[in-house]
């Protein structure tokens, strides 16, 4: 028998409350929160009261001196409900020089140091960058087909390339767990593609788009971040410049309570995306 329980003047049944908990048990997870930062298309932040450079760069993982070169600030006064552009933060791998990643940005060395008020030319792994300045966006022409997008597999995983510029990361024991990469051209109109992807969510229940995303760092600088979901199952779409290209995401995954322990691996993996 089916017990209900009335919440909110609405009856219940107690396996669609169990589903609805276990939704927003993810979402907080996931990093899923519908906050008042706007990171949308061109990684802008809405500049609020009482915010100083040096609060928004702390926030954002960057530098008041790479706030200031990609705004073209002259000093540190800015002013409420201005924008600023945060700029494009990636971190440093083994093997890394300021030259290799100069030219994967579209950037010359000396812009790169002046961005990041770098005195030398030593880097170290882990450390952050920022590498794109304002007015000129990252990865300005390549061709979609033939960009290679590489990721750390882990364990019970798998990772293939459905056809040029499409790759699918799926669960092997379960295959409703999944995201598909696919590469945007370069010169793609991420308004329209975000008015596609909503389309396309529909389908799977009421459209989201997530505004705050300074939870899981594979959310942050995202041009957009949408999610839908019902009774069943979860979907998001989340378009992003990986390595100056521009990628998007669609992550699906089932409603059950063993997703706590897949999805996650889902979105990690996600995070050590390469596309070159």
């Amino acid at each position: 028998m089916t017990h209900e329980k009335q919440i909110g003047g609405i009856r219940m049944k107690k396996k669609t409350i169990k589903l609805t908990v276990l939704s927003i048990g993810l979402a907080s997870l996931l990093g899923f929160s519908q906050g008042v930062y706007a990171g949308t298309a061109n990684d802008v932040y809405k500049i609020q009261k009482g915010d100083t450079l040096y609060s928004i760069a702390k926030r954002y993982n960057t530098t008041v001196a790479a706030l200031k070169e990609i705004n073209h600030l002259g000093s540190n006064l800015i002013i409420a409900g201005k924008t600023l552009k945060l700029g494009t933060i990636i971190t440093v791998k083994k093997g890394d020089t300021l030259s290799k990643i100069a030219r994967a940005y579209g950037l010359t060395v000396s812009e790169l140091k002046k961005i990041n008020s770098l005195k030398s030319d030593k880097i170290y792994p882990g450390q952050k960058l920022v590498v794109a300045k304002a007015g000129k966006p990252a990865g300005s022409s390549y061709d979609a087909a033939k960009i290679a997008v590489t990721l750390k597999v882990k364990s019970g995983y798998s990772f293939d390339k459905e056809e040029p510029g499409k790759y699918i990361l799926q669960y092997k024991k379960d295959g409703t767990y999944f995201a598909r990469i696919e590469v945007l051209d370069a010169k793609a109109n991420v308004a329209a593609v975000k008015k596609n992807a909503a389309e396309y969510l529909k389908s799977t229940g009421k459209v989201i788009e997530i505004k705050k995303q300074n939870y899981h760092p594979f959310y942050r600088n995202a041009e957009f971040y949408l999610h839908a979901s019902n009774s069943k199952a979860s979907q998001n779409v989340v378009v992003k410049r990986v390595n100056g290209k521009l990628l998007k995401f669609t992550i699906h995954f089932a409603n059950k309570e063993e997703s706590e322990g897949i999805t996650p691996y889902i979105i990690e993996m996600l995070q050590t995306t390469t596309a070159k």
